[in-house]
């Protein structure tokens, strides 16, 4: 990890010694140490500051920042700052390309049509050749090798079981360059996010950190009161992260939390807070409804990109029962939405009523 340390700490030497954040400057780190400790400060525009100098510092590569985000001396902010440097550098490096035409999928695996001509796979694959597993993990559509394979880099060798007439096979693929790949498009945003979703949980994973998360001793019924727009400076010293353009998705406590609506998103509560009585319980009321809204806007999310993977998938097969099956379940998955959107409306209404009320 020092050898890592030092050459990072060269690749940020001549680094401008300012930036600025917000119409303020702020102290830019000139080490690798420095910007991951700012990564972790108190201050909402350190740690902005942080994750920009290491984003921007010349030479950086994602293997680097992988390498930095898998110690687990990394608090949850760092780490979630380092996933967000690792993602813009996976999406502007070249990209793998395996030199495949897919002819289908079933449950058992992906189908190839035939190989292209200048790739290593042309030597290795047989068309009608079904990839069952990439590397161990289950291949059960063409976007799950799709990611599999864009989560990795030109030159890679992956290793797939393959079904063929024959019997079962393991074959050593090395990939080549998306680029080279006939009449090619880039990929989707959607599907790059996937794809280095997959490969951040294949090299970092989840480590286990020993430090205590920024805001982890925060109470829901606190971050409520902030989503609410109930923190005034009457309550306590201003927080940190009072930025009027911190409206973004935040890892806070060691999990993400939704967008800041107050201008404080936290005090240092001078005042005992009241846990009893009809305050504590509309509190506490506040807290579930923001909780359960939130629960379910994820879920929308997971289903509508559901819903568009089945209808993608049903307009590329061939077999007529197998593309009827794949519209009556995203015609399942259309259906769930709306019952999720009936379902957050009336959270909605809910908390309006609340909110104007007093609880009352």
């Amino acid at each position: 990890m020092m050898d890592m340390l030092t050459h990072c700490h060269i690749l940020f030497v001549g680094l401008v010694s300012t930036i600025a954040l917000a119409g303020a400057a702020v102290s830019v780190p000139d080490s690798i140490e420095e910007a991951l400790s700012m990564m972790d400060s108190d201050l909402l525009a350190d740690r902005e500051a942080g994750e920009r100098a290491m984003a921007n510092a010349p030479g950086v590569t994602l293997a680097d920042i992988e390498q930095l985000a898998q110690s687990l001396d990394r608090s949850p902010e760092q780490r979630h700052r380092l996933r967000q440097v690792a993602r813009r550098l996976f999406d502007s490096r070249l990209l793998a390309g395996m030199g495949v035409q897919f002819q289908g999928f079933s449950d058992e695996g992906v189908i190839i049509g035939d190989t292209i001509e200048g790739f290593p796979a042309r030597d290795v694959l047989l068309p009608l050749d079904m990839i069952q597993a990439c590397n161990g993990e289950p291949m059960r559509t063409q976007d799950d090798l799709r990611w599999a394979i864009l989560s990795r880099d030109p030159g890679d060798v992956i290793r797939l079981t393959v079904k063929r007439r024959s019997g079962i096979v393991e074959l050593d693929v090395a990939l080549g360059s998306f680029a080279d790949l006939p009449n090619a498009i880039r990929p989707t945003s959607v599907d790059l996010a996937f794809a280095f979703a997959v490969r951040w949980q294949r090299v970092v994973g989840v480590p286990q950190s020993h430090t205590r998360p920024l805001g982890g001793d925060m109470t829901v019924e606190e971050w409520a009161r902030v989503e609410a727009g109930q923190i005034t400076e009457s309550t306590g010293p201003l927080w940190p992260m009072t930025r009027e353009s911190a409206s973004r998705m935040v890892a806070f406590g060691g999990r993400p939390r939704s967008a800041l609506a107050a201008r404080q998103a936290l005090a240092d509560f001078s005042e005992p807070y009241i846990q009893g009585g009809a305050e504590g319980a509309r509190m506490t009321t506040i807290a579930e409804i923001v909780d359960q809204m939130r629960s379910l806007n994820r879920q929308r999310i997971v289903v509508d990109q559901r819903a568009q993977t089945l209808e993608r998938h049903a307009d590329m097969v061939v077999d007529p029962a197998r593309q009827e099956q794949l519209i009556n379940m995203r015609n399942a998955a259309l259906q769930e939405i709306i019952v999720l959107d009936s379902q957050l409306a009336t959270l909605r209404e809910s908390l309006r009523q609340i909110r104007e009320t007093g609880g009352d």
